[in-house]
């Protein structure tokens, strides 16, 4: 199903746009997803026997979900920042100047991945769970739904249109996904995680919209603020939480974290 529908996404992007533009679309498409790309393969090869050896139990289940959303956000936003911020010279340093308009796409596209990020271990719960059938229709109107948003959005805003249209795909996945499972197993979003969209979601869309209210270069000067603000955030938080001792103790070796404020808890850990 699924290499069905992006087969389907390319000859609508080639007939719609040119051959040029689904070359250009599969650039943005394979950038956007490497780095979150190891989270989401970490979820299948960690997470899925973990919740699945408490599939009966709802609530385990449910806690099991939002810790592995709370570390795939926490790994991913930073990332997500610095993609957004730099999205101009990540695209021109890894292909050339020609991919230029891949750029419009890999923005829109890396919005949708943070969502994707967010909402994949609620997926997971359906397969632990045993419930192959209403994971294969979950599955098959997000698909069905892709390839229908691909053929509106690219007709009304071209080629970036790919990229609205992957966003808008994952905006409907994780409102799909949130339905599911709690009807499931009664999930719902812990108070951590509520707390990290507040900070991420905002920081997020102020990075995103930099460039279109600031001209070139001056962009860059507060989406990188944001984006090392948004790197800081992460840190502390992945530092609190519990069995991180370990990198705990690695942190505090950087005389550079020292500087930023490690002896004054600035981190959220103390080193003496």
């Amino acid at each position: 199903m699924v290499a069905a529908i992006a087969y389907v996404v390319r000859v609508v992007i080639a007939r719609a746009q040119g051959v040029d533009a689904a070359g250009i679309f599969q650039s943005a498409t394979a950038l956007s997803g490497v780095y979150c790309g190891f989270i989401l393969s970490a979820m299948g090869a960690d997470f899925l026997p973990r919740v699945s050896a408490v599939a009966e139990d709802d609530v385990t289940c449910n806690r099991l979900v939002n810790e592995q959303a709370e570390v795939g956000l926490l790994l991913a936003f930073p990332e997500i920042c610095a993609t957004l911020a730099f999205s101009p010279l990540i695209v021109s340093f890894l292909y050339s100047p020609q991919f230029g308009l891949a750029t419009d796409v890999l923005r829109w596209q890396v919005l949708g991945v943070f969502l994707r990020v967010a909402s994949w271990p609620m997926g997971y719960l359906l397969i632990a769970k045993g419930r192959a059938q209403l994971y294969f229709w979950t599955e098959l109107s997000y698909n069905l739904l892709y390839a229908g948003l691909i053929w509106i959005c690219v007709r009304l805003w071209a080629l970036p249109g790919a990229g609205i249209a992957f966003f808008g795909l994952y905006i409907y996945y994780c409102l799909l996904m949130c339905v599911v499972t709690r009807r499931l197993s009664g999930f719902a979003w812990s108070s951590a995680n509520k707390h990290i969209a507040s900070i991420a979601i905002p920081t997020v869309a102020f990075v995103f919209l930099c460039p279109y209210f600031l001209p070139a270069p001056w962009h860059f000067v507060p989406a990188s603020a944001a984006t090392v603000l948004a790197g800081l955030y992460s840190l502390r938080m992945l530092l609190v939480l519990p069995g991180n001792q370990g990198l705990q103790a690695l942190v505090a070796r950087i005389p550079l974290v020292r500087v930023a404020g490690l002896r004054t808890g600035f981190l959220g850990i103390r080193h003496d």
